[in-house]
């Protein structure tokens, strides 16, 4: 429910950083979904969602290349790491890098 505040939900942001070292994968993935919600304060988020690209978990990569891609161009300090998803297993991960390294060209 927080998300749906997006940016108006930015004080929200230091607690869903913590809630990304939880040890419930469930309170990490949520958090990774409502920080690309609010897409806010891509300074502090960009590095705690960047290390989710190389997670064995699928969820975790798809939500995280998600968030990502919420952020948009602001998102292009973590363009190294999104070049990296381009060879994930999975079509939604490659997809959603190819998108925003796109988006990032035409910037």
């Amino acid at each position: 429910m927080v998300g749906q505040f997006g940016v108006q939900a930015e004080t929200a942001v230091p607690e869903l950083l913590r809630a990304l070292n939880h040890t419930d994968g469930i309170i990490q993935a949520h958090a990774l979904v409502v920080l690309g919600m609010i897409k806010s304060q891509p300074e502090k988020c960009l590095p705690a969602l960047v290390p989710f690209l190389s997670s064995p978990d699928l969820g975790f990569r798809q939500k995280a290349i998600g968030a990502l891609a919420a952020f948009g161009t602001n998102a292009l300090p973590a363009k190294f790491a999104i070049r990296g998803a381009l060879s994930d297993s999975d079509a939604i991960v490659r997809g959603r890098a190819e998108w925003l390294l796109e988006r990032f060209s035409e910037k």
